[in-house]
């Protein structure tokens, strides 16, 4: 049996927590503006200070050794995400979304991705307590592709991904995803989320001075 400190109620506490800060961050963020600097690094100060902040108080609760492996796992984690940058860049920059709209863009694409992950993880988490081959599964997954991609560092190659032979694209090309239609559908979508947000600010209630007799 795996022990762990993620009771329920911890749970909870951090399912709340996360829609809270999303809430919040939708509401910050219904006026579409080009994100300066200055805003940025205060942003991601407090998105690094929370975690750091969660650590102490499992650091004061369950121990120094549960403290520490925390810890360990966060960094880690936020190493392994930084590459998730440059992902966003390409991204932004292959769609044309506007720099005023990016911040709008990735928050959708991050709820998204929460989503996702929360579906996935909980069907490995299934799948590893059913059957223990599901992690010889995995890791041989792993060992594959690192055995993959060092081999290919040996001989000096770039590791080149040509779109026309993936399976997503071959497939959307059987069933009409022409790459005319695809642009298409980026500007709608474009278009739609653009509306979305204008619609948001015609919305939003206007503050009236009141000048008191």
């Amino acid at each position: 049996m795996l022990d762990t400190i993620a009771t329920p109620t911890l749970w909870a506490v951090t399912i709340a927590a996360v829609v809270v800060l999303i809430a919040l961050d939708f509401v910050l963020t219904r006026k579409p503006h080009e994100v300066s600097m200055k805003e940025a690094i205060g942003w991601s100060a407090f998105y690094i200070a929370l975690p750091l902040a969660f650590g102490v108080w499992v650091w004061n609760a369950h121990g120094s050794q549960t403290g520490f492996e925390y810890y360990t796992g966060y960094i880690v984690e936020k190493s392994l995400s930084v590459d998730n940058l440059f992902v966003f860049m390409l991204l932004l920059a292959a769609f044309a979304v506007p720099r005023h709209l990016q911040q709008k863009v990735l928050l959708f694409g991050i709820v998204g991705a929460l989503v996702l992950r929360g579906i996935f993880i909980a069907l490995g988490a299934a799948a590893l307590s059913q059957w223990d081959i599901v992690f010889l599964i995995f890791g041989a997954i792993l060992l594959i592709t690192a055995a993959k991609i060092f081999a290919e560092a040996l001989q000096g190659h770039d590791q080149k991904v040509d779109p026309e032979e993936m399976l997503a694209v071959r497939i959307g090309r059987k069933i009409g995803l022409t790459r005319e239609r695809v642009r298409q559908i980026e500007h709608e979508a474009l278009e739609f989320i653009t509306e979305a947000i204008r619609s948001q600010e015609e919305e939003a209630p206007v503050p009236v001075a009141v000048n008191p007799a």
